[in-house]
């Protein structure tokens, strides 16, 4: 009894020390006032109406505060070219399918309603959205509640009626208005998340502008969709701060931009002045804070750090409309991102990047017809806007983003970025690289500034030829049970070692990890014959111990050394354990070979590339009662 109460002190402990007492202190606080209903007195469910600029008045001033032009401008000066695929997709979302997270077309029915789990099936009660509830495995995942209310289907139509010449600008406004009639003011799911809120908004405007000059936006509609444009604003500025204080990741980017360009493209809302202000300043903190010097992200994240790649092309293109700028920091930071997404990919052709840290399927404004893990569109979107060259070909897929960003900008390139051979060091996102001409090598270092969503220290990502063949199992689900969680976010989801299989750290609620290792040593080398990565961590939980890894690489050829050590704390009872999990489907043979008494055993593993979907992997599990493990992968031709 005394045992397990401490261990709870324990616990509570750690978890506070973790957060900090701002953020604990905020988090306490704003569970007691959602708890008692004093939340909702910030988030009314009625809205006195107001007067809006009337339609003709609307396209007279304001229908030009926009990156993209009206569709017909569009139309009489695009070189985009007709597309079957886009027409077949369309055809799908007019029979009520949409995709969900990037991937997976699911048919949800052309009239379904907002608050109904297209999986569970369950109903929402049209309630407060503070009293409903959002983690819940009889319900199933939220994320699916939310999908098609993020209006990112929107896009796939406006893309269409460009490349084919069509107009679905009377299905968009029906699917707008039936939205805004089944969700009043904060009642209902769709207003428990505020970058919901500010994607919906994001992809509102884009339709709207996109198509000003329908015959079926007329003044009521138009002024519909205002009122309720300025009650979904108005929701974010007044729950900004529990994405400021107690997330402090994409979604406060997501919505201190969305409070600064919302208000850029509608002046006239109310408390517009103020929330373009207070936006533009919180949107330029969180870029500087979030994304480091080096160009690596806060969340350890490839997907979300693409998601603030596309957040800041919306920024970057809706101020240079308006001839507005951002402080240095913006385009310095964004300028690092580029670099260091672009080194990261190296030689990729398709454009993927390793699957780490948590994914979600987040592409909330696609616009090009490529597979959803190929980066190339959004990274060449946001070099056009900062007038940087690419440093490797941009086939024709992959280059329409650059023209919804900059059809209506002046632009030249006269800026190159370097992709560099050889050995890379990120030390404030922790990884370290090994770039050759057919190979990358990607060692996630002990370094965590921030919160860990995934236990993937001294992971080590191995792709040959553009194949990724020693992989990250990603994230498949933010809501499963703990085991098939751990599946892909644990230890044995990344090709890492420990004592005894065991977690380096302890699982916290959600996205968080506890008792984080503390990092001893990053070094890199090189000689004539080979790269050298070697990092090194002091465990804290379950037990004390330090762990080593040594990635080398020999130059030239296909062949990895990685030697594994525990320099402290291991006993006789101990096991060091190694996983790695590998692609399936290979045009070459991979082998692994161990030295001295090592145990091997070979059994199914799985991998997410999109949320909400599993696929094999084939695992290699080896483990010694020695200190050191050293295996040697050798691809064979």
């Amino acid at each position: 009894m005394i045992t397990s109460i401490f261990k709870k002190i324990c616990f509570f402990f750690e978890l506070f020390n973790s957060f900090g007492v701002k953020y604990s202190t905020f988090r306490i606080f704003y569970e007691i006032q959602k708890k008692y209903g004093l939340l909702a007195i910030k988030f009314p469910t009625s809205y006195p109406n107001r007067v809006y600029p009337n339609l003709v008045t609307w396209r007279q001033e304001h229908s030009d505060h926009f990156f993209v032009q009206a569709r017909e401008n569009i139309i009489s000066q695009t070189k985009l070219k007709p597309s079957l695929k886009l027409k077949a997709q369309v055809d799908k979302i007019l029979t009520g399918q949409i995709t969900f997270f990037s991937s997976e077309w699911r048919e949800i029915g052309f009239e379904n309603e907002s608050f109904i789990h297209p999986i569970s099936k369950y109903r929402y009660p049209l309630l407060h959205w503070t009293k409903l509830p959002i983690y819940s495995s009889e319900i199933g995942d939220i994320k699916y509640v939310w999908e098609k209310s993020k209006f990112s289907y929107l896009l796939t139509l406006i893309r269409n009626d460009i490349r084919n010449n069509e107009d679905n600008s009377e299905f968009v406004f029906k699917e707008i208005k039936r939205w805004i009639h089944e969700n009043p003011p904060n009642i209902g799911p769709q207003y428990i998340c505020s970058q919901e809120i500010s994607i919906r908004l994001f992809n509102w405007s884009f339709a709207l502008f996109f198509y000003q000059n329908s015959k079926y936006l007329d003044n009521s509609l138009l002024n519909m969709i205002f009122r309720s444009i300025e009650l979904q604003i108005d929701h974010i500025y007044q729950n900004i701060n529990f994405s400021k204080i107690a997330v402090r990741n994409n979604h406060a980017i997501s919505e201190t931009l969305a409070l600064y360009l919302i208000s850029l493209y509608f002046p006239f809302l109310k408390n517009a002045k103020k929330y373009k202000l207070m936006g533009k300043k919180w949107f330029e903190d969180e870029i500087e804070f979030q994304i480091f010097d080096d160009g690596s992200d806060s969340q350890y994240s490839f997907n979300y750090h693409r998601v603030k790649v596309q957040l800041l092309s919306f920024a970057i293109s809706s101020a240079r409309v308006h001839r507005e700028t951002f402080r240095d920091c913006v385009y310095l930071k964004s300028r690092k991102s580029l670099e260091f997404l672009l080194q990261v990919m190296g030689n990729q052709k398709n454009g993927f990047l390793p699957n780490f840290g948590p994914n979600d399927g987040s592409l909330y404004f696609k616009l090009n017809d490529c597979d959803y893990r190929n980066f190339l569109p959004q990274l060449n979107a946001l070099a056009s806007l900062l007038e940087i060259k690419m440093p490797i070909f941009i086939d024709d897929d992959s280059i329409e983003d650059e023209f919804w960003f900059t059809s209506k900008l002046n632009l030249s390139k006269h800026i190159s970025i370097d992709i560099n051979k050889g050995i890379n060091n990120y030390d404030h996102g922790g990884y370290l690289q090994i770039l050759e001409i057919e190979s990358s090598s990607l060692l996630k270092t002990p370094l965590l500034k921030f919160r860990a969503a995934q236990n993937d220290l001294l992971h080590l990502d191995i792709w040959y030829k553009g194949i990724n063949v020693f992989k990250d199992a990603g994230s498949y689900s933010y809501n499963t049970d703990i085991v098939t969680s751990m599946l892909f976010n644990g230890i044995s989801g990344h090709n890492s070692v420990s004592l005894n299989g065991l977690q380096h750290m302890l699982k916290g609620p959600r996205f968080t990890w506890l008792f984080k290792p503390r990092i001893l040593t990053v070094e890199s080398s090189e000689n004539e014959v080979e790269y050298t990565m070697k990092a090194s961590m002091n465990v804290y939980f379950p037990k004390s111990y330090i762990l080593s890894r040594t990635v080398k690489k020999i130059k030239g050829s296909p062949i990895w050394e990685i030697e594994d050590s525990v320099l402290k704390g291991m006993t006789h009872k101990d096991v060091l354990v190694q996983t790695w999990n590998l692609e399936c489907q290979l045009p070459f043979k991979v082998e692994l070979l161990t030295f001295g008494n090592v145990e091997r055993i070979e059994e199914q593993g799985y991998e997410s590339v999109y949320y909400g979907q599993q696929s094999p992997t084939n695992k290699v599990i080896f483990s010694t009662k020695n200190k050191t493990l050293k295996v040697r992968l050798n691809i064979i031709e």
